[in-house]
């Protein structure tokens, strides 16, 4: 069929068979054995010109019909395979360390995995560094820890930072602090696994402010659990910026000292260098620099 098209488009057996990169005798007894078998006479040849019969026009036109729907088949068949090879899926290991993982990567994951159904996320929360032949796909550390990690590739994908807040009815009865200094003159809440830590760095416009933290009022094991019990009225806390904003957006929390953050940390995404980045790794990593925009 194309070939027959291509006689026809140049006229010529001899430019039709080069087009083809295939004989003339080749070109000439193709198109031959085409007319037997549709016992039908498609070209009408001489020694100076070729000429369509009146059943070769109509062939031709089918002709072009036809591959035109068969161009169309492969490109939709094409664009299908190349989405499902886009698509994410599998499971995914991922790494970070306990701190930085209970706050903002476990609700990271709910989320990706909710935008993409097909991926697994094999989340470890851990001490330390993981070892560069550990099987693990990505890394997600602050960019201290990831200073020290050596022989993964890295990019940035975000800030997060800790802000101070209460509720409204908390704040009703016991006042409002006007500065980070009054925090010790109200009930703190804080996350367990902070419990201990004997002080808190505001970053302000002046630099860092320490404020020491006496004692803690109660205790959450996670900072969703955190975040509700500050909604309740237990007093004043620290939570990720990220699960605050909702509650802040909705005024169930109020931000004290908005010209100020805590806990400031540069999140760095590490994967084996020159490793082929497979569209689960893709997508989370732009997924996380979404979520984690700079302060």
């Amino acid at each position: 069929m194309k070939l027959f098209l291509k006689v026809v488009e140049l006229g010529s057996f001899t430019d039709a068979a080069q087009a083809l990169d295939t004989t003339t005798a080749s070109a000439s007894r193709a198109i031959s054995e085409l007319e037997v078998r549709l016992s039908a006479k498609l070209l009408q040849r001489s020694t100076r010109r070729m000429v369509l019969t009146e059943t070769g026009r109509r062939y031709r036109a089918r002709c072009y019909a036809i591959l035109d729907c068969l161009e169309q088949a492969e490109l939709e068949i094409s664009d299908a395979d190349a989405h499902v090879r886009a698509r994410p899926v599998g499971k995914l290991k991922v790494y970070s360390t306990v701190q930085l993982g209970q706050h903002y990567v476990v609700p990271l994951v709910t989320a990706y995995e909710r935008r993409y159904p097909l991926v697994e996320v094999e989340l470890t929360l851990g001490n330390g560094l993981p070892g560069f032949d550990e099987p693990y796909d990505a890394l997600l550390l602050s960019a201290e820890d990831a200073f020290r990690a050596r022989g993964w590739a890295r990019q940035r994908v975000g800030t997060v930072f800790g802000i101070a807040c209460a509720a409204p009815s908390y704040l009703a009865k016991q006042g409002r602090p006007q500065s980070p200094l009054e925090i010790s003159l109200h009930a703190f809440v804080e996350f367990s696994a902070s419990r201990g830590r004997s002080h808190l760095t505001f970053i302000g416009p002046n630099g860092s402010e320490v404020i020491e933290i006496l004692t803690s009022s109660f205790s959450e094991n996670s900072v969703n659990a955190l975040a509700a019990a500050l909604c309740e009225g237990r007093g004043i806390g620290i939570l990720p910026a990220s699960v605050a904003l909702p509650h802040l957006s909705a005024g169930t929390l109020t931000r004290l000292f908005p010209q100020y953050t805590l806990d400031n940390k540069v999140i760095i995404g590490l994967y084996h260098a020159g490793q082929h980045l497979e569209s689960k790794l893709r997508t989370w990593l732009d997924f996380v620099a979404a979520e984690l925009p700079p302060a």
